[in-house]
Parts: structure tokens; C-alpha cells; sequence
């Protein structure tokens, strides 16, 4: 089209030229030339072509605000060469296409200088110049065509793939019947005839694929060897049958002798408890009555030193007693599981003041100091009030009675804000332990030298009945110990308590 604007423009002379060789207007000029080409091309195609500019001689060639815009940016930039869109016209999708045109020298017989001089088509001319920006060349395709035949081109494309792919699938599917899925269909026969019990398979069948050939003597070659293999089984699975029937009914025998054992020890556990707790029942009421005689005596005294001496050994012995037979008593009650905890909030500063007054005397007595470091700001506790006593007590009474004259007992009590616990530690200058020993002295009736049981008596329960009462309230107890530098015992309880049995 291009092309062809400038065939007309160069050549305006020889057509509007008559036979008698005058100048005639022909109406035929470049721009009525591409008019006549888009009607062609509409009429078969949908296609509009458009010679136009900023200023046109025929409104019909008026640009519209699209060309408006793009003749603007063609105008103020010589170095497009080309502007392209997709639009909308009359509700119908199109693209946009404009070439931009420059005056060139046989454009200048109509649109040269001098500006206003009339040319040969009647216009005046518009005094432009060789290589000013003339117009551009529009073109609007519809784009439903296009994107239809782009749509049918998909589809084609995509029916010629499926059926490529449907054909390549089918030839696939049938060589891999033909070379596997019919082998292995022909072996899994066979082994479901040896599932069955069918152990006498005799099958000489070629396969197609090597592999699966070697696969298939290897079948048949396991076939035989199971036969082999069953037929021997059978008979050592009869013999180890009756091996297992006769150790069972020994087994029996034997289970039924440990059966009445567990049950004579059961029945003798349960005489023992309840033996236990009987005697400690009977003996205690006849010490606590000794020991009220002896403390009636002993408020109102006797001229004779020595009665007082004697009366005072039996007080001591009544009460060492009744310790013994309270120990005794806290243990049946662990041993049964029946222990239970009697829940109150109270302060330990309460428990450690009275126990300061109670074993005041025999800390005097035994030439030893004893001090307390409570914080004030201890916060209250959730216990037993009368088993955290007991506690304290034990491991009190255990830090005066082994510590030498001269020493010292140190009780210190914190509170760890992060695991919501108090802390005790009980500590004395006393003899001390070694590693060895300290593994030993939670245990029933433990004590490290016999010379101390001698010496100052006991069962050795006290630190295992602390130990109960601390893991009862879901505490813990340790110690810290070296030979010849003292013990310290800790112990911790939670802030809160859930009510339990040991």
C-alpha cells in the first residue's frame, strides 16, 4: 500500500493528463487511492486502511482520538518508525496499526511552497518542506477472525497430539502385554497353584523377554526346592509339637508352684503388717503410760538422787521406745499404700520456731548452736503441716545426734520464684559421709556403723521415712556430704499439692 502512494505520487502528471495533452484532475490521488484499497479489503476481509494527519484536505480522512494520540508520538519523535494497539471500536475487539509518512520530493507538487498557491486537485498548498512529517498510514484489523483462527489452529494441533499420543500409548500398552504383563499373568498362575498347596508344578513355557525367562527357571527351581523343604518340615514340625506339649504341661506345673508360693508370701506380707501393727498398738499404750509416770515423778522428785537418776533412765528408754515403735507405725502405713496427706497453708517459720523451742534443751545438753535463717518474705506453703514437721524433725534430731560437741546446725530456707518451690537445707559439722555411704542411707533399716546404733539406738527408717513423706507431697531429698566436714541435706516441696497416697 505503501508503495503503491508513492507509484501515484510520482506519476500525478501522466494521469491526469488528457489525450490532447492538458492538464484534467482525475480525482485519483494517494490518499483516495488507500480510501479505495480498504473498501477492498473491508468488503472481503473487515480491514480499513486510512491515509490521515493532524490537518486533512477531505474530512474524510479526520483522524479519531486514537489516531490523534499516536499521530502526536509519531510527530515529536522521528525515531518510531512504527505504533501499535489493541482497541475497542464499536464493541468490537481490533488492532491498531500506524506507518508514518514523510513529504517526499513528489509529494511536494501538491503540499510544497508557495503555501497558499492553489495545486492541481483545486487545494491550496501547505508550504511543507522535503522531510516533514506528512500523516501516517491506519490500519484497523478485526481481531475475532485472528483469535478464532488461531483457536481452530489450537485445537487442530491439540486432536493431531491426542491422537499421536493415543496411538503411541495403545502401541506401548501391546508390546508391553505382549513381553510382561502375559509372562507374569502365566507366572502368577503358577504361583497361585503353589499358594494353594499345589507343590508338584511342572510347566516348560518359553517367555519372550530374557529376564523374565530367568526370573521363571528361578520360580521353578524355588518350586522344587519348597517341595523339598516341605516335605522334610512336616515331619520335624510333628516332632517339635509333642517337644512343645510336654514342656508346656511343665510349664504348667511350674506355674502352678510359683502360683501357691506368691500366695504363702502374699499371706505371709500381710501377717507381717498386721503383726506390726498390732504389737505397735499394743506396746504403745503401756510405754505412754510409763512414760506419764515417770514425768509425774520427776515434776514432783524424790530426796534420793539415785531414784531420780533411774526414774530418768526409764523416761529416756520409754521415749526412745515409743520413737522406735512410731517408725515402726509410719512404715506398715507406706508398705499398705494407706499414708494420706491432710492438706493446710500455713508458714514454715511456724514449724521451725516450735522445733527451736522443743530441741532447745537437748542442743544445750549436747554442747552445740543451732541457727535458723528464714527470709520474711517466705510465702505461705499448701502441706501437711504435722508430716513437714516430722520432716524437719528427723533431719534435725540426725544433725544434733551425730555432730560432736562444740559443732553447729544450720537450717537455711529459700524459695525458687521459677520452679515454685521451697527449699531446705539442713546443714551440721558433724562427721560427715563418703560417696559410697550416701547412696546407701535412704534405705530401710540403714545405718552406716553399727557403733552409732550402739551408741545412740534407732531402726535406721527415719531417713526412709523422710524420704516417703518428701516424694509423697512430690518433693525431693538429697545430700551433700564430705568425710570429716559435715552433711547437708536438702529437701525441696512444691509450693501447691495435689492430695495422694504412697
Amino acid at each position: 500500500m505503501l508503495f503503491t502512494r508513492i507509484f501515484i505520487a510520482q506519476n500525478q502528471d501522466l494521469i491526469n493528463k488528457d489525450g490532447d495533452g492538458s492538464i484534467h484532475f482525475k480525482n485519483l490521488n494517494p490518499s483516495v487511492a488507500i480510501r479505495g484499497i480498504s473498501e477492498l479489503f473491508n468488503g472481503t476481509m473487515g480491514y480499513t486502511f486510512k491515509q490521515t494527519g493532524l490537518k486533512v484536505r477531505n474530512p474524510e480522512n479526520s483522524p479519531d482520538l486514537f489516531e490523534i494520540e499516536m499521530l502526536q508520538k509519531l510527530a515529536g519523535d522521528r525515531n518510531l518508525n512504527e505504533e501499535w494497539a489493541v482497541d475497542t471500536v464499536n464493541d468490537r475487539k481490533v488492532f491498531r496499526y500506524m506507518l508514518p509518512l514523510y513529504y517526499e520530493r513528489d509529494c511536494l507538487t501538491c503540499h510544497g511552497e508557495p503555501a497558499g498557491k492553489l495545486d492541481i486537485a483545486g487545494y491550496p498548498k501547505e508550504g511543507s518542506k522535503l522531510g516533514d512529517f506528512a500523516g501516517a498510514i491506519s490500519i484497523i484489523a478485526p481481531m475475532d477472525q485472528m483469535e478464532q483462527n488461531i483457536h481452530n489452529m489450537l485445537i487442530g494441533r491439540l486432536l493431531a497430539v491426542f491422537t499421536l499420543w493415543l496411538t503411541l500409548t495403545s502401541l506401548i500398552y501391546l508390546i508391553i502385554r505382549k513381553r510382561f504383563v502375559q509372562p507374569l499373568e502365566h507366572m502368577t498362575g503358577l504361583a497361585q497353584r503353589i499358594g494353594s498347596g499345589d507343590l508338584e508344578v511342572r510347566d516348560e513355557h518359553t517367555m519372550a523377554n530374557f529376564e523374565i525367562q530367568t526370573l521363571y527357571d528361578s520360580f521353578h527351581s524355588m518350586a522344587e526346592s519348597l517341595k523339598e523343604l516341605h516335605d522334610n518340615l512336616e515331619s520335624k514340625v510333628s516332632e517339635r509339637t509333642n517337644e512343645l506339649a510336654a514342656a508346656y504341661q511343665t510349664l504348667q506345673i511350674h506355674q502352678q508352684e510359683l502360683q501357691k508360693i506368691n500366695e504363702k508370701l502374699a499371706e505371709a506380707s500381710e501377717i507381717k503388717s498386721e503383726f506390726i501393727a498390732t504389737m505397735s498398738h499394743e506396746l504403745q499404750t503401756p510405754l505412754t503410760a510409763m512414760i506419764a509416770y515417770a514425768e509425774v515423778i520427776l515434776e514432783y522428785g524424790t530426796e534420793k538422787e539415785e531414784v531420780t537418776e533411774y526414774v530418768y533412765d526409764i523416761y529416756q528408754s520409754a521415749h526412745h521406745l515409743l520413737d522406735l515403735i512410731r517408725d515402726i507405725l509410719e512404715l506398715s502405713k507406706i508398705e499398705k499404700g494407706k499414708m494420706q496427706l491432710h492438706l493446710t497453708v500455713f508458714e514454715i517459720s511456724e514449724i521451725t520456731a516450735v522445733l527451736e523451742r522443743i530441741l532447745a534443751p537437748l542442743i544445750n545438753r549436747n554442747g552445740l548452736t543451732c541457727s535458723m535463717e528464714i527470709p520474711e518474705e517466705l510465702p505461705a506453703i499448701q502441706a501437711d503441716k504435722n508430716k513437714v514437721k516430722q520432716i524437719l524433725m528427723n533431719l534435725l534430731s540426725n544433725a544434733i545426734k551425730f555432730t560432736p560437741a562444740g559443732g553447729s546446725v544450720h537450717v537455711k530456707v529459700m524459695y525458687l520464684d521459677d520452679e515454685h518451690t521451697i527449699l531446705v537445707a539442713v546443714k551440721d559439722t558433724g562427721k560427715g559421709m563418703s560417696q559410697n555411704d550416701i547412696a546407701l542411707i535412704f534405705g530401710k533399716f540403714i545405718q552406716l556403723d553399727s557403733g552409732i546404733t550402739k551408741e545412740y539406738g534407732g531402726t535406721g527408717l527415719g531417713l526412709a521415712i523422710t524420704k516417703h513423706l518428701i516424694e509423697l507431697h512430690g518433693g525431693t531429698i538429697w545430700v551433700e556430704s564430705t568425710t570429716g566436714a559435715g552433711s547437708t541435706f536438702y529437701f525441696k516441696l512444691p509450693i501447691y499439692q495435689i492430695p495422694s497416697t504412697v
